[in-house]
């Protein structure tokens, strides 16, 4: 009835899992939420990304065209979703609130554009001590799990 739930997506799906939880807490329903599982999750755009994380953040060039997910894919995703690249509900890496989000789940896919988006956010989530649990599946190209081959 009224108990919390589990936001849960993957890619584009992972972003909003993870941006409606931080509205949520925005909007002091906090409680609403009980975890966030995040598959190959969008958590910044690649314009976006914090100046000291950049060296970091090399899986739009090393994996640009290896899957279905390529990066020039991704550039019509975001310029067909119109948000600025700093908002904190896009680019939740950049949310000053991270600290409040609930336990975490997190997959990285190694062969996907969005890898270092999953990494980062991990990153962040340590640093908030926030309850994470992060698998890594090197090798892996994004979404496999759905589209087990690197292209249509």
């Amino acid at each position: 009835e009224n108990q919390p739930l589990i936001l849960m997506g993957t890619s584009a799906g992972g972003n909003l899992a993870f941006g409606t939880a931080l509205r949520l807490i925005d909007q002091d329903m906090a409680d609403k939420v009980s975890g966030v599982v995040a598959l190959a999750p969008i958590t910044v755009h690649p314009d976006a990304v914090p100046e000291h994380l950049k060296e970091q953040y090399t899986a739009y060039e090393e994996n640009a065209e290896l899957t279905v997910n390529s990066r020039a894919a991704m550039q019509v995703f975001f310029d067909c979703y119109k948000a600025p690249v700093d908002d904190v509900y896009t680019s939740c890496l950049l949310h000053p609130r991270l600290l409040a989000l609930p336990k975490v789940y997190i997959a990285e896919l190694g062969l996907d554009t969005l890898r270092d988006d999953a990494r980062l956010m991990k990153g962040a989530l340590d640093t908030a001590k926030v309850p994470v649990m992060y698998d890594a599946y090197p090798g892996f190209p994004h979404c496999s799990f759905m589209f087990p081959f690197k292209s249509l």
